[in-house]
């Protein structure tokens, strides 16, 4: 069944989100700063669609996000190595 997805939904503003999301992270840093910075976004993202239906796609999409940047760039590596939650939008 087609639901509403086109411009000016809400689905749409949060593709557009996760667009620059994905552009202002998209090259990974080994880096405490980076990671924090990345996960502050991902839980703005989150906050600003909490009520939203797709609220669990968006969450998956953010949170495979992360473990795609972590493991393409950094496995094996224990600086690099994953553990992301987020507790705070449960």
């Amino acid at each position: 069944m087609k639901g509403n997805i086109g411009k000016g939904s809400e689905i749409f503003a949060f593709f557009g989100d996760y667009y620059k999301f994905l552009g202002e992270y998209y090259e990974p840093e080994n880096t405490d700063d980076y990671w924090e910075s990345m996960m502050n976004a991902s839980e703005k993202i989150l906050g600003k669609y909490a009520t939203c239906d797709f609220y669990l796609l968006a969450r998956g999409m953010l949170l495979l996000t992360a473990i795609w940047l972590s493991d393409s760039k950094f496995k094996g590596n224990a600086k690099g190595s994953w553990l992301i939650s987020f507790n705070k939008f449960q």
